[in-house]
């Protein structure tokens, strides 16, 4: 009887009593050639780029024996393995595509079967189940490699993202796209996602979407969403939101008609910059797309702003000229009157909602914003504001008049005049002399700058200049003050001394008295007070 050979490496099976005195060299074969080949053997096999197929030799070196097989020559075809399916030969394979000619994958299969695309460069470890030819291993308890490539991105049910692209991986894992990540400078207004629409309605000039229900709510009170592909037509719509909920959203929209098809409800993260120039509008200025905003062109009269994208968001604008900010029910000033602006001025818009606003001013030169106020009212304040107050009634309502002053009394308006002054006559002055052998000169008329006294030797004398200087001694002269010059009988008496008089000043000069006597005489100039 002749010999068999096994179902899948084709090993040669001698029937007992056949090959006496062979059995040495058949079982060489198979041990040292044959399953070598299945255990460690490595071969080529060149490829067509067409279909190409592995040979088994019964109880002979063959291709489709080995463990490892490099494949050369030209990519893209199949390589069939042994057998007919289901019952090919069931063996294991590791498949190095190393095709150079056009490389590309190639598919590894029984006849008519899927099998496995081997790709271009790569090794696998395959197996035939006797079916196909399938992976030999698709789980590994623990991995660990020092560098990994995947062919197919891992899933997100796996712990990977499913995407070999940054974008579509982001995308599959909700993760914020690159280019929406905020940067040095900047903060965040809103949540970035987009969810799909699953009913709307509307009522009352609002519309609102579902979706299914989040963790939480993904859109935030003020924010602008994006609406899209909705049907009908009229809930598509970029607005702010007015109402949200973990599964469903609210904005301005009149739509009412009832729903039919879902679209997409989004937002993008509201990265904001870190400062903008912004051209100066009357009313749709939009100061929300950075935080410190500089205002550019000519000066305009501000009565409005663009909507701010949530209730509370804060925006810092600084004035580049003479910009009138309007006081009114959307733009609330500092101070409660329109302000007008100098370049330099920082204004401090916060969002009561999202289209009122408050005003806040901080001046260039640093000083208060102060009420405009009303002509002649008074700038008072109650400890927390300041007022334009009208002043009180109350204070001087009358001023009369009397000795010296005339025109009154006057109660509102009016001319006082102050009388001229009244001096006495020149006669009224006295001028004493004294001198160092103690003789008194007296004359109680003067004539212009001329001064007359009588000498003891009693003749009349003229002194050309008047003396005046410091107090002589005694102050006042009294109506009887008389005084005595001379020895002997000459008596004169001050004359027209009736009332108070008073000491202006004395001084010293030397003279020739008359009597061959130089002498030094002490003059005083008196003036009547009363």
């Amino acid at each position: 009887m002749s010999s068999t050979y096994s179902t899948n490496l084709a090993l040669e099976l001698i029937t007992a009593g056949e090959q006496a005195g062979n059995w040495g060299s058949t079982t060489n074969t198979n041990l040292g050639t044959l399953i070598e080949q299945a255990i460690s053997g490595y071969t080529t096999q060149l490829c067509t780029g067409g279909t190409d197929a592995l040979t088994m030799n019964s109880g002979a070196s063959a291709t489709a024996r080995n463990m490892s097989i490099e494949l050369t020559g030209t990519g893209g075809g199949t390589l069939v393995v042994p057998g007919t399916s289901p019952n090919a030969n069931k063996k294991l394979y590791i498949i190095y595509n190393n095709t150079t000619t056009t490389p590309s994958a190639v598919t590894v299969k029984v006849s008519g079967q899927t099998g496995v695309s081997v790709p271009a460069g790569k090794k696998m470890f395959l197996v035939c189940n006797g079916t196909d030819v399938v992976a030999a291993v698709d789980y590994f308890a623990s991995l660990s490699a020092g560098s990994l490539s995947l062919t197919t991105p891992l899933s997100v049910a796996s712990g990977g993202t499913g995407s070999s692209t940054l974008a579509s991986a982001t995308a599959s894992i909700g993760a914020i796209p690159a280019a929406d990540l905020p940067t040095v400078g900047d903060f965040l207004v809103g949540v970035n996602t987009s969810l799909a629409v699953t009913g709307a309605s509307g009522a009352a000039g609002t519309a609102t979407i579902t979706f299914a229900a989040q963790t939480y709510a993904p859109f935030l009170l003020g924010q602008a969403i994006t609406v899209a592909g909705m049907n009908p037509a009229g809930y598509n719509a970029t607005a702010n939101v007015t109402g949200t909920t973990t599964s469903s959203v609210s904005y301005e929209n009149a739509t009412t008609a009832a729903f039919v098809s879902g679209g997409t409800v989004s937002a993008t993260v509201g990265n904001i910059a870190a400062g903008a120039s912004v051209v100066a509008n009357a009313t749709t200025s939009d100061i929300w797309r950075a935080r410190y905003n500089v205002l550019s062109g000519g000066a305009v009269t501000f009565t409005d702003i663009a909507d701010a994208p949530y209730v509370g968001a804060v925006s810092i604008v600084v004035s580049n000229a003479a910009h009138v900010i309007t006081n009114n029910a959307t733009l609330v000033v500092q101070g409660g009157a329109n302000y007008t602006c100098v370049s330099g001025d920082i204004l401090i818009f916060t969002a009561t909602t999202t289209s009122t606003f408050r005003v806040s001013i901080f001046k260039a030169d640093g000083a208060p914003v102060l009420p405009a106020g009303t002509a002649g009212n008074l700038l008072t304040s109650n400890g927390t504001t300041w007022t334009s107050t009208a002043p009180s009634a109350g204070g001087v309502t009358s001023v009369a008049t009397g000795n010296g002053l005339s025109g009154g009394t006057i109660t509102s308006t009016g001319t006082l005049t102050i009388a001229a002054p009244s001096l006495h006559s020149i006669g009224s002055y006295a001028v004493l002399y004294k001198s160092t052998n103690s003789r008194l000169f007296v004359n109680s008329t003067i004539s212009g700058s001329n001064l007359f006294y009588i000498s003891a030797c009693g003749v009349n004398r003229t002194i050309n200049s008047p003396f005046i200087n410091t107090n002589p001694d005694g102050n006042v002269l009294n109506a009887s003050a008389s005084f005595t010059a001379g020895t002997g009988s000459q008596s004169i008496t001050l004359t027209n001394v009736a009332g108070t008089w008073m000491a202006l000043g004395s001084t010293d000069a030397a003279y020739y008295d008359g009597c061959n006597n130089n002498t030094t005489f002490l003059a005083a100039l008196f003036v009547r007070q009363s």
